[in-house]
């Protein structure tokens, strides 16, 4: 994981600290595009980090913040001060489009993953976080079941888990889809294994194993359509 060094004022300071952060916003709030944001200088609150973001598309120029809560016991493997939990303002949610590809196998996929985005517009990150983690495991289940509809009762009865190590097949949809798990546990227990992981690397995730998904629904589409490709 490469980590973002970043240089702030402390409240009631004049002088500039430094601090290592586990990543920059990827998503402009206002044009809702993924983006190499340009930082400038953070101001820190007690444990919360505030760092000031600028859209570098010249259509868009806006400037946003991003805002960081401090670690309290840091890994020794990923030295990270602060993690990003939200970009503020937070701009009205706007669905995301799902390839019907993806709806025709798992529409409550696709509700679930757009009420926890909206959960997650409205700065209510543990539901938000709870949402993503539930979505992944219908999306999982429901491919699965879609492959293979005789075992739907062993893959309903089993843990997302199990799904994913004992029965995808694809190693593009097996590692996103291990990792979103990863990540989606941490939203659901108590201690969480990777605190310099965010909700928003969750739902990068799942995007990913939604994508992989759905390159191979294409490609099992095509080779349907068109058997004898020369």
């Amino acid at each position: 994981m490469m980590t973002k060094k970043v240089s702030y004022l402390e409240e009631g300071s004049n002088t500039f600290k430094y601090a290592e952060v586990n990543a920059f916003s990827k998503v402009c709030p206002y044009c809702d595009l993924g983006v190499d944001v340009v930082s400038r200088e953070g101001y820190l609150i007690e444990d919360t980090l505030q760092i000031l973001f600028i859209c570098p598309r010249n259509e868009c120029r806006q400037a946003f913040i991003g805002v960081y809560k401090k670690i309290l016991v840091k890994d020794p493997i990923k030295p990270v001060d602060y993690v990003l939990v939200r970009t503020e303002p937070q701009i009205k949610y706007i669905k995301k489009d799902i390839d019907t590809r993806i709806m025709s196998i798992s529409p409550v996929f696709a509700t679930i993953f757009s009420e926890a985005g909206e959960a997650e517009a409205l700065n209510l990150e543990n539901i938000a976080g709870m949402g993503y983690r539930k979505s992944l495991e219908f999306l999982i289940k429901d491919y699965l079941i879609s492959k293979n509809i005789e075992d739907r009762e062993n893959i309903e009865r089993k843990s997302l888990g199990q799904c994913i190590n004992q029965d995808i097949d694809n190693p593009n949809i097996k590692s996103m889809a291990a990792r979103a798990a990863w990540l989606g546990n941490d939203e659901t227990h108590y201690s969480r294994k990777h605190a310099s992981m965010s909700i928003i690397d969750l739902k990068l995730l799942i995007e990913a194993t939604q994508y992989w998904i759905l390159m191979e629904l294409i490609k099992d589409e095509y080779q349907s359509k068109l058997p004898n490709a020369r």
